[in-house]
């Protein structure tokens, strides 16, 4: 599973957009009540990183893991509008 969407990031002083980004959880660790989720945003599919994130949430045991981790992902700001891919 993964996310794609449209990402700016500031490089050099410049904002540089790309298109169609892939974003994936790179690593989960934490405990049975709260969660961090290690996100990296790559340019496409196997292609270089261009951005990586950490996040925060509390686990509901009645969901898989990575189903909650990618659906939290989808309620923050930065992630709200992309897509499953």
């Amino acid at each position: 599973m993964a996310l794609s969407k449209t990402k700016t990031i500031i490089c050099v002083n410049q904002e540089v957009t790309f298109q169609n980004t892939y974003i994936v959880i790179d690593k989960i660790e934490g405990d049975k009540n709260k969660m961090q989720i290690y996100v990296k945003i790559l340019v496409e599919k196997d292609g270089p990183v261009i951005k990586k994130t950490r996040h925060s949430f509390v686990i509901n045991h009645d969901l898989p893991l990575y189903t909650q981790a990618y659906n939290y992902l989808k309620s923050t700001p930065e992630f709200c509008d992309s897509q499953d891919c």
